[in-house]
C-alpha cells in the first residue's frame, strides 16, 4: 500500500487489494444513517442501560466507528482528519475540563455526552471529505430538512411532535410546551428553543446553490417557507430573531 498527498494535502491511499463494492455501498448507507440519526432522530429513541443511555445516535456511532477501525486506509484518513483540523488544539483543554467534572462528579454522561457532540462532528467531517462529498451530503440534508418542516406543520395541527411516540428513554422528553395559551413545535429536540436553534443553523445549508457555488435566498422556496413557519411556530422570539 502507498499514500499518496491528494488536493488539501488528505492523504489518498492506493493498494493492490479493491476493495468490494457491496461493502462500500454498505459503508455508504451507514454513513447516511449516521447522518440521519444526528440530525433528525430524538435523543430518547434507543436501548436504555443502567450505566449511559444507548440512543439510536450512539448506536450509529458505534457502527460507523467500528467500520472505520477494521478499515485501514478508512482509519488513517480519519485520524488524519481529527490530527489536521485547526480546531482540534482549541478542544483539547474543553476535553480536560469534561473529564475532570466526570470524575468529580462520578458521573459518566457529563463527559459522554459533550464528548459525543465532540466525536460526531469530526465523523461528519469524514463523510462529508471521504465518503459522500460536499454534494451529496447537502442534498441528504435538504432531504432531512424536509421530512423536519413537514413535521413540524402536522405537529402544530395535532398538537404534539410525531417523534414523541418514539419514547423508549424515561427521563429525556420533556412534554410539551405552551405559551400564551398556543403549543410551541419542538420537532425531535427535547425542547422549542433547541428545535428553533437548530432551524436557523440549517438555513445556511438550504439556501446555499450548489451549482452556481454561491448564496440564494430563494434557491428553494418551499422548504424556505416551510422553514420560516416552523421557526415561528416554536414560538421562540430569540430564535426568529437569529433566523431572520
Amino acid at each position: 500500500m502507498t499514500e499518496q498527498i491528494v488536493g488539501d494535502n488528505t492523504p489518498s491511499y492506493t493498494s493492490k487489494y479493491i476493495k468490494p463494492e457491496r461493502e462500500t455501498k454498505v459503508f455508504r448507507y451507514v454513513s447516511i444513517m449516521f447522518l440521519f440519526s444526528l440530525f433528525v432522530m430524538p435523543q430518547y429513541f434507543g436501548l436504555p442501560t443502567p450505566v449511559f443511555d444507548f440512543t439510536i445516535l450512539r448506536m450509529m456511532i458505534v457502527i460507523i466507528s467500528v467500520m472505520i477501525i477494521a478499515d485501514v486506509e478508512r482509519k488513517d484518513v480519519f485520524f488524519y482528519i481529527i490530527k489536521h483540523s485547526k480546531f482540534t488544539f482549541v478542544l483539547i483543554p474543553y476535553l480536560f475540563v469534561i473529564t475532570y467534572t466526570m470524575v468529580l462528579r462520578a458521573d459518566i454522561n457529563a463527559f459522554l455526552n459533550p464528548f459525543i457532540e465532540l466525536y460526531s462532528l469530526y465523523l461528519c467531517l469524514y463523510i462529508i471529505k471521504d465518503v459522500l462529498g460536499v454534494k451529496d451530503t447537502l442534498k441528504y440534508l435538504t432531504i432531512f430538512m424536509y421530512i423536519l418542516v413537514f413535521q413540524g406543520i402536522i405537529e402544530f395541527v395535532i398538537g404534539r411532535s410525531l417523534f414523541s411516540y418514539l419514547v423508549t428513554i424515561d427521563g429525556i422528553y420533556t412534554g410539551r410546551f405552551i405559551r400564551s395559551g398556543h403549543y410551541r413545535i419542538m420537532g425531535p429536540c427535547n425542547h422549542s428553543l433547541g428545535y428553533g436553534l437548530m432551524l436557523a443553523c440549517m438555513a445556511p445549508i438550504i439556501f446555499f446553490n450548489g451549482k452556481k457555488g454561491r448564496i440564494d435566498v430563494f434557491n428553494r422556496p418551499v422548504l424556505f417557507i416551510l422553514l420560516f413557519l416552523n421557526v415561528f411556530l416554536t414560538g421562540s422570539r430569540s430564535t426568529l430573531g437569529v433566523f431572520v
